[in-house]
């Protein structure tokens, strides 16, 4: 049988009437309200191989203003390789979810994934917003999805979106930049672990007079240097990030902060919340004067607003846990120093509580 002509290809959403199109607009703008965003590790023996043969069929989400016909409809297995998102480490796939999901904000036992659960698992594979679908169709339906959506901006419930740092920043970025603008709420979650650097191995040269032998009244006098300072070994180790992603996660998160917290504050966004942890008891220092440090990043990119941040400080590490509303034309910093938890558990419910938000 032949394929139809173009001309012969009818849309039925565009057959129904205008009033029914808006009601079910109405009704997509209702679905998931909700949306979790992270990453997770293939941890079976042959991920190797999951990395050219295995990839998450996601369907391609682009920027509104961006012409429908000049967007793809979905993207190809090849396409959708790991490797497409900047910083994400190759033994690492994208992790999206229509709800809250404390388990992908985990700081001690991070989300892991087989190639099998990529294959048999279609939440898993993918993630599509179904507003996001919908301006994808065609040309018309996207110019009255998006007039909807100006005219109903004060009703319109909105997104509360929730980010694991980095992996998840990376991957809203590249995949779902556009959720940005539908978020009433964003939530900011993870850890900071600085770069190790390799120390200069010191060389110790041998002077000629240290060889001929001297009278012991002309011997210079040995005295003790001042000790090396004492760190304390870290009691809630976390790994530090791979180079890429080092390198490329502060970015993204100063671009997301800059994107929904601009100098003219966007008609949905409410609030940014962000919970950081530097692990160890003398990372203090990291949280202000590293340069890869993300809550600086996040103070930095902030254009006007009201924030209450509160800095804990214990043997566990330290952690910042920051709440930013937009408030043009002003800058009000709050904030507060009460002590980290003692206990690993009490640590995780800070950084990613079970019940958050509007969750």
């Amino acid at each position: 049988m032949n394929a139809p002509a173009k001309h012969e290809l009818k849309s039925f959403l565009l057959s129904i009437p205008m009033e029914l199109r808006l009601q079910i607009y109405d009704y997509c703008l209702e679905d998931a309200r909700v949306v979790t965003v992270s990453s997770a590790r293939v941890v079976d023996d042959a991920k190797d191989s999951v990395l050219a043969a295995t990839s998450p069929s996601i369907t391609a989400i682009n920027c509104p203003e961006d012409k429908p016909q000049d967007r793809p409809t979905s993207l190809t297995s090849n396409q959708t390789s790991r490797h497409n998102v900047p910083g994400l480490p190759a033994d690492y796939v994208p992790m999206v979810k229509g709800y809250y999901d404390p388990a992908l904000l985990s700081l001690s036992d991070p989300p892991t994934i087989t190639s099998q659960e990529l294959d048999q698992n279609q939440e898993i594979q993918g993630f599509c917003h179904t507003t996001q679908a919908l301006l994808q169709t065609c040309t018309q339906v996207y110019d009255e999805l998006s007039d909807y959506l100006r005219r109903h901006q004060a009703t319109t419930p909105g997104l509360s979106l929730y980010v694991s740092y980095p992996h998840g920043v990376l991957v809203l970025q590249e995949r779902y930049p556009e959720l940005l603008k539908q978020a009433r709420h964003v939530y900011l979650s993870g850890y900071y672990s600085p770069q190790k650097k390799e120390e200069p191995v010191p060389v110790h040269v041998q002077l000629v007079e240290d060889v001929i032998p001297t009278p012991i009244s002309l011997r210079p006098i040995l005295r003790m240097g001042t000790p090396p300072p004492y760190f304390p070994p870290n009691a809630f180790p976390l790994p530090s990030f791979a180079p890429e992603t080092a390198s490329e996660g502060p970015k993204a998160v100063a671009n997301m902060v800059r994107t929904i917290m601009p100098p003219t504050p966007l008609p949905l966004l409410q609030s940014v919340q962000a919970r950081l942890f530097y692990p160890g008891e003398c990372s203090y220092s990291s949280v202000w004067s590293d340069e890869s440090s993300p809550i600086c990043h996040v103070l930095r990119n902030i254009c006007g607003g009201k924030i209450d941040m509160k800095v804990y400080r214990g043997r566990l590490g330290n952690a910042v846990a920051l709440t930013a509303k937009p408030q043009p034309n002003a800058r009000h910093l709050t904030n507060y120093w009460p002590k980290m938890p003692r206990a690993i558990e009490e640590v995780e419910k800070l950084m990613a509580p079970t019940q958050w938000g509007e969750a």
